[in-house]
């Protein structure tokens, strides 16, 4: 995904990649126009990672469509630059697809890198009323220890069959950043589509490294986004008796 400065050097997310066994994949860095070096120590010390260089931040949306559209493979598996993934991560993502039963989106158990007993998403939840969330968040991992269906993937870490992506036209680039990754599983979802929860698949997550936890520009994407992926996707019947 889009790399900026992080307080999780790069490097450490990229040697989790290098390790990823039993899996045959192209890794592309996508730059959203960072001012740090990153791009040019990545090109140095990892040349096998393809980097797809922006002019300008498109945001975790617009810089992860740009990503998929390089990629070459049927599965295109996105992670964060704040995150270390599990060596089999990988290929327990993507043999969690299923498409015969519909699960053509796939989510981990993301705990967090500080404390890897307390989970941050396994996966997101939707309330009736329009409420994202991230389901079980806060928890201790053990409680998230079933492999199930859920409402929806989180973008950070997940893996989606590429033709689906490409049918659902990628991520809303005009969200830039924040609940894309709802947005998107809603309108999978609308299609006939499914989102599965992978447990064996676990990231281990800084946690905001990118945008910052609470910074103005956070949350006012936050909301934003919130709201309007509500209002956009929600069937005008369920929108009636819920609004």
């Amino acid at each position: 995904t889009g790399v900026q400065t992080c307080a999780l050097p790069i490097y450490a997310c990229l040697a989790a990649v290098a390790a990823q066994e039993d899996v045959h994949a192209e890794t592309i860095l996508v730059d959203n126009a960072s001012t740090d070096g990153t791009a040019d120590y990545v090109r140095a010390a990892y040349p096998w990672v393809r980097i797809v260089p922006l002019a300008r931040n498109e945001g975790f949306a617009g810089g992860n469509n740009r990503g998929v559209a390089a990629a070459r493979g049927r599965f295109v598996a996105l992670l964060n630059n704040d995150t270390v993934a599990d060596p089999r991560w990988l290929r327990t993502l993507v043999d969690g697809v299923d498409e015969a039963a519909g699960f053509a989106l796939v989510t981990s158990r993301v705990v967090y890198m500080h404390d890897p007993g307390v989970i941050d998403s396994a996966g997101d939840g939707f309330l009736r009323w329009g409420g994202a969330y991230k389901r079980l968040h806060g928890a201790p991992s053990s409680e998230a220890s079933d492999t199930t269906e859920v409402f929806g993937v989180c973008g950070g870490a997940c893996a989606v069959r590429r033709r689906v992506f490409e049918e659902l036209g990628g991520f809303d680039d005009t969200f830039f950043f924040s609940h894309e990754d709802v947005d998107l599983s809603y309108r999978a979802r609308l299609l006939g589509y499914r989102c599965w929860y992978v447990a064996e698949a676990v990231v281990e997550h800084h946690g905001s490294g990118t945008s910052g936890r609470t910074s103005a520009f956070a949350v006012r994407h936050a909301q934003r986004n919130a709201e309007w992926l509500y209002l956009k996707n929600t069937p005008g019947v369920l929108l009636a008796k819920s609004i």
